[in-house]
């Protein structure tokens, strides 16, 4: 059950950056800093076009 509130609350945390990474205000350090991800997962996220809220990232 844990399991899935963790994954629920990742899910959130990549979709709250994505929507950072699209208003392009914020480096991808700040966005790192402020959603607890790595400066890598921020900019792997800048890379993918296709991204879908809620979709699967891995």
């Amino acid at each position: 059950m844990e399991d899935m509130r963790n994954e629920a609350e990742y899910r959130k945390t990549i979709e709250i950056a994505h929507t950072f990474i699209s208003m392009g205000d914020l480096s991808y350090e700040k966005i790192a800093e402020g959603t607890g991800l790595s400066i890598e997962t921020v900019k792997e996220l800048a890379k993918k076009k296709d991204f879908v809220p809620g979709g699967d990232m891995e």
